[in-house]
């Protein structure tokens, strides 16, 4: 192989490396996104206490923190006529991780 070969495979490389970050990038944001309009709308559907509760459930596992939001944004539908209160919080995020748990079985021979 001559320079000018090696150079267009460098050049080629840096441009689908270049094109992948951009394509993460461009994902990272509408995740962020997506998460913020959960957060406001569970804001305004979830009682002061209940919302601390969420976060702390989002701070130990985000994932079962917005698993539970987006259950609670498809029984409310984003309307709700009381706020939901963290008694009822508790319960969701139960029911989600109780849901979301792996059994491990570990045998010993």
């Amino acid at each position: 192989m001559n320079d000018s070969e090696l150079d267009k495979i460098r050049k080629k490389k840096l441009a689908e490396m270049q094109t992948a970050s951009e394509q993460e990038e461009a994902n990272a944001r509408q995740e962020a996104q997506a998460k913020d309009q959960v957060e406001s709308a569970l804001k305004l559907i979830l009682t002061n206490e209940a919302w601390d509760r969420w976060n702390n459930a989002k701070v130990a596992n985000q994932n079962i923190a917005y698993s539970a939001a987006m259950a609670l944004l498809q029984q409310t539908g984003g309307k709700v006529s009381q706020k939901i209160t963290e008694e009822q919080l508790k319960q969701i995020l139960s029911q989600v991780a109780s849901s979301q748990r792996r059994e491990f079985n570990i045998r010993r021979k």
